[in-house]
């Protein structure tokens, strides 16, 4: 007998999120996997909420409503890129996927 496990629940992306990523040049696949594959995780009480959580997943980190799965916003994995990117605009940043 063959079971099948469930399948994984899909992650919205807010619409600030969403922003956040264009702005950076990140596609939404990057962000659904590092939604469903982080390399690590915490949660992030004092910025975003009791309820948040951080995902960073190698360039990314991206902050997370794990219970609603909703992704919150994006942002570089290290401060000072994802500063002096915003400050620089994000062509050269960008990458394809």
């Amino acid at each position: 007998m063959l079971h099948l496990l469930p399948a994984a629940p899909t992650w919205r992306i807010s619409a600030h999120a969403r922003s956040r990523a264009l702005e950076r040049g990140i596609c939404d696949s990057d962000l659904q996997l590092a939604a469903e594959q982080p390399d690590c995780t915490y949660p992030q009480t004092n910025s975003y909420g009791s309820d948040r959580h951080v995902y960073a997943r190698g360039d990314w980190a991206i902050v997370v409503n794990p219970s609603e799965h909703v992704i919150i916003t994006v942002l570089y994995r290290d401060h000072t890129r994802w500063l002096t990117t915003d400050r620089a605009g994000t062509e050269e940043h960008a990458h394809a996927c």
